[in-house]
């Protein structure tokens, strides 16, 4: 099941390498437990954008497209710009550069936006002019 739910677990668990356990750098066990469980049907708690940037890794297709969800459901003129940075894929970022169009006199109050670099808010802003 799990080399059904990745490419790159099916991958390594295929390769002609004989292997009790995989190892997995960079992620705390419980990110790595929720994903598994993602892949045998249940849903995960909060960790959102750790279970994105794992699922990202290591392909995880259906675990990225409910964090999109997620993400685009729960984003907000205070966490835009974190949007933009966290999942820099085309489909979120040409989601966020939309949202900060239609929403742009509001993220631009946010201390979030204050805060950000010119070059994070050239992420959004040259899109914007330019058209996403």
């Amino acid at each position: 099941m799990i080399t059904a739910g990745s490419d790159v677990f099916e991958a390594i668990l295929n390769s002609s390498e004989t292997r009790n356990s995989i190892d997995i750098p960079d992620f705390d066990e419980f990110v790595v437990k929720d994903a598994i469980k993602f892949i045998y049907g249940q849903k995960p708690p909060q960790a959102y954008y750790q279970l994105y940037r794992f699922s990202n890794l290591y392909s995880i297709r259906q675990l990225m497209d409910f964090c999109e969800l997620y993400f685009e459901k729960n984003l907000g003129p205070n966490n835009v710009i974190q949007q933009a940075l966290e999942n820099d894929r085309g489909h979120l970022r040409h989601f966020c550069v939309v949202f900060y169009k239609s929403n742009k006199e509001n993220v631009e109050k946010e201390e979030t936006f204050l805060k950000a670099s010119e070059e994070t808010k050239n992420g959004l802003i040259v899109p914007f002019v330019l058209g996403p």
